[in-house]
Protein backbone atom coordinates (compact mmCIF):
# COMPACT_ATOMS: atom_id res chain seq x y z
CA UNK A 1 0.00 0.00 0.00
CA UNK A 2 2.92 2.61 0.87
CA UNK A 3 4.37 1.85 -2.65
CA UNK A 4 0.69 2.51 -4.60
CA UNK A 5 -0.13 5.83 -2.37
CA UNK A 6 3.62 7.14 -2.96
CA UNK A 7 3.04 6.68 -6.79
CA UNK A 8 -0.46 8.48 -6.54
CA UNK A 9 0.85 11.22 -4.66
CA UNK A 10 3.55 11.65 -6.90
CA UNK A 11 1.49 11.64 -10.42
CA UNK A 12 -1.08 14.16 -8.72
CA UNK A 13 1.03 16.96 -9.66
CA UNK A 14 -0.55 16.68 -12.81
CA UNK A 15 -4.41 17.09 -11.58
CA UNK A 16 -3.38 21.26 -10.34
CA UNK A 17 -1.34 21.77 -13.39
CA UNK A 18 -3.54 20.79 -15.96
CA UNK A 19 -6.57 22.55 -14.21
CA UNK A 20 -4.76 25.45 -13.71
CA UNK A 21 -3.15 25.39 -17.48
CA UNK A 22 -7.40 24.61 -18.54
CA UNK A 23 -8.73 27.53 -16.50
CA UNK A 24 -6.24 29.55 -17.88
CA UNK A 25 -7.19 29.03 -21.55
CA UNK A 26 -4.27 27.38 -22.38
CA UNK A 27 -4.94 24.01 -23.75
CA UNK A 28 -1.64 23.47 -25.47
CA UNK A 29 -0.27 23.61 -22.13
CA UNK A 30 -2.43 20.79 -20.29
CA UNK A 31 -1.35 18.56 -23.54
CA UNK A 32 2.37 19.34 -22.85
CA UNK A 33 1.56 18.49 -18.30
CA UNK A 34 -0.28 15.23 -19.92
CA UNK A 35 3.17 14.11 -21.56
CA UNK A 36 5.19 14.81 -18.67
CA UNK A 37 2.96 13.59 -16.54
CA UNK A 38 3.84 10.06 -18.80
CA UNK A 39 7.43 10.18 -17.92
CA UNK A 40 7.00 11.02 -14.63
CA UNK A 41 4.28 7.96 -14.17
CA UNK A 42 6.97 5.91 -15.88
CA UNK A 43 9.48 6.28 -13.64
CA UNK A 44 7.42 5.85 -10.80
CA UNK A 45 5.90 2.83 -12.16
CA UNK A 46 9.01 1.60 -12.70
CA UNK A 47 10.56 2.09 -9.31
CA UNK A 48 7.37 0.69 -7.69
CA UNK A 49 8.24 -2.30 -9.24
CA UNK A 50 11.53 -2.63 -8.35
CA UNK A 51 11.17 -1.77 -5.19
CA UNK A 52 8.17 -4.63 -4.76
CA UNK A 53 10.47 -6.86 -6.64
CA UNK A 54 13.14 -6.30 -3.82
CA UNK A 55 10.71 -6.40 -1.00
CA UNK A 56 9.60 -9.92 -1.98
CA UNK A 57 12.87 -11.08 -1.64
CA UNK A 58 13.39 -9.61 1.73
CA UNK A 59 10.75 -11.82 2.58
CA UNK A 60 12.57 -14.99 2.15
CA UNK A 61 14.76 -12.71 5.63
CA UNK A 62 15.98 -15.64 8.06
CA UNK A 63 13.74 -15.41 11.16
CA UNK A 64 9.99 -15.13 9.57
CA UNK A 65 8.17 -18.21 9.51
CA UNK A 66 8.22 -20.50 6.45
CA UNK A 67 4.44 -19.79 5.44
CA UNK A 68 4.21 -16.01 5.87
CA UNK A 69 7.31 -15.70 3.91
CA UNK A 70 5.96 -18.11 0.76
CA UNK A 71 2.77 -16.45 1.04
CA UNK A 72 4.05 -12.63 1.31
CA UNK A 73 6.67 -13.05 -1.62
CA UNK A 74 3.61 -14.67 -3.95
CA UNK A 75 1.19 -12.24 -3.06
CA UNK A 76 4.22 -9.09 -4.09
CA UNK A 77 5.29 -11.21 -6.84
CA UNK A 78 1.84 -11.14 -7.95
CA UNK A 79 1.08 -7.06 -7.41
CA UNK A 80 4.69 -5.65 -8.79
CA UNK A 81 4.15 -6.37 -12.63
CA UNK A 82 1.06 -4.53 -12.76
CA UNK A 83 2.12 -1.67 -10.23
CA UNK A 84 4.62 -0.50 -13.01
CA UNK A 85 0.65 0.49 -14.93
CA UNK A 86 -1.17 1.94 -11.97
CA UNK A 87 0.89 5.30 -11.86
CA UNK A 88 -0.15 5.79 -15.32
CA UNK A 89 -3.89 5.05 -15.41
CA UNK A 90 -3.85 7.51 -12.28
CA UNK A 91 -2.48 10.09 -14.49
CA UNK A 92 -4.95 8.97 -17.28
CA UNK A 93 -8.06 9.58 -14.84
CA UNK A 94 -6.38 12.81 -12.59
CA UNK A 95 -6.08 14.26 -16.35
CA UNK A 96 -9.54 14.23 -17.47
CA UNK A 97 -10.91 15.02 -14.47
CA UNK A 98 -8.69 18.12 -14.31
CA UNK A 99 -9.83 19.70 -17.81
CA UNK A 100 -13.28 18.25 -16.78
CA UNK A 101 -13.78 15.63 -19.26
CA UNK A 102 -14.09 12.69 -17.01
CA UNK A 103 -17.54 11.41 -18.92
CA UNK A 104 -16.75 8.94 -21.15
CA UNK A 105 -15.94 6.75 -17.61
CA UNK A 106 -18.76 7.93 -16.06
CA UNK A 107 -21.13 7.03 -19.26
CA UNK A 108 -19.29 3.61 -19.71
CA UNK A 109 -20.56 2.46 -15.98
CA UNK A 110 -24.12 3.35 -16.59
CA UNK A 111 -26.35 0.42 -17.88
CA UNK A 112 -29.97 0.81 -19.42
CA UNK A 113 -33.06 0.96 -17.14
CA UNK A 114 -34.33 -2.84 -16.75
CA UNK A 115 -37.83 -3.06 -18.62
Amino acid sequence: MLVLIFGMGVVASVTVLSAQADGAGRPEQCGRIWRLGLLLAALCGAGAAVVMLWGRKSCGSPGRATTSRSIGGEVIGCFAPGMAGHPDVHRHLVFLESIGRPRPGIESSRSPPIS
